[in-house]
């Protein structure tokens, strides 16, 4: 992750001063006129840092940090760089490509067990089926065995 950090000033004078000094430099930042807030990037620190020194420039500078859990406050905070947010989009992208790998996954895996389900529910219908049979069978020769016996053995 990027490394940016936001020089707040404590007043305009160390503002205006530090956004004429970044003008002039091959550093990106990002200016923050209302807040009176400089967005910059680790590279700028050491050169930045002596110029805040040796004209005793007052600032409070406090890195953005991004983590798993505060991505949308960066997002949402008006002081966020664009390479951080390039950063976190793509981190995004990563976890949307490793979600969908795992759902396509699940998805496969559930299924294969409904497949499963389904033979086994056929074998167990085929089976009920035959067991009926059997027994429709077995009623229908004892009905068949009573019926003999009813005209061998009359009961009158």
């Amino acid at each position: 992750m990027s490394t940016a950090k936001i020089y707040q000033a404590i007043n305009e004078d160390s503002y205006k001063k530090l956004a004429a000094f970044m003008a002039d430099t091959e550093y990106t930042a990002t200016l923050h006129p209302k807040a009176m807030a400089i967005v910059m990037y680790e590279d700028a620190d050491k050169e930045t840092g002596e110029f805040i020194d040796e004209l005793g420039l007052d600032f409070h500078i406090s890195p953005i940090s991004v983590y798993a859990e505060n991505h949308c406050d960066v997002i949402d905070s008006p002081f966020t760089d664009s390479e951080t947010l390039r950063e976190i989009i793509h981190k995004m992208q990563e976890q949307k490509a490793a979600n969908a790998k795992k759902s396509e996954f699940a998805f496969n895996k559930l299924a294969a067990q409904r497949d499963e389900s389904n033979k086994e529910t056929e074998r167990y219908y085929h089976n009920w089926q035959k067991e009926i049979e059997r027994t429709d069978r077995v009623k229908s020769q004892v009905r068949a065995i009573a019926t003999l016996l009813g005209q061998i053995f009359p009961s009158d």
